[in-house]
């Protein structure tokens, strides 16, 4: 599974913590990781557009509501890409692939078609804008 781990963390939390108390930095932190999942989130839904042939052999895009239903989620120690929903129930269907049991679907994949694809993709990106909305946080709060 393709997953990007921030080390000290925790650590910067519990310094903003003890010289904020009032906690006006989480919703700043909260943005970050919003920002850097949106990195991910923007490229699969560019690569869930563009299709995968299904197990019957014929061309198919995830469709509209599918594509739309990947998002970036946040909080303050994480960030997430999810995809599907009540509403698009498939997803996980197209996302990982079928076996061969749903032709209607793409073959299986290593991890996924195009969340984890995309986080592979755009980690050097996702790093440095992570860093720099950390960077302007702990100047902004622990200034000198």
């Amino acid at each position: 599974m393709a997953e990007i781990r921030v080390e000290g963390l925790k650590e910067l939390q519990k310094e903003l913590r003890t010289l904020e108390s009032d906690g006006t930095w989480k919703p700043e932190l909260r943005a970050a990781g919003k920002g850097a999942a949106e990195i991910v989130a923007t490229e699969a839904k560019r690569s869930a557009q563009a299709g995968k042939p299904t197990l019957a052999g014929t061309p198919a895009s995830m469709g509209s509501r599918a594509v739309a239903s990947i998002r970036a989620l946040a909080g303050q120690t994480s960030a997430t890409v999810a995809g599907g929903g009540a509403a698009v129930p498939w997803f996980a269907g197209w996302e990982f692939g079928s076996g061969g049991a749903y032709r209607q679907f793409p073959a299986k994949a290593g991890s996924s078609h195009n969340i984890y694809p995309a986080i592979d993709r755009k980690a050097g990106e996702v790093i440095e804008f992570y860093g720099d909305a950390i960077d302007r946080l702990t100047r902004k709060h622990f200034p000198g």
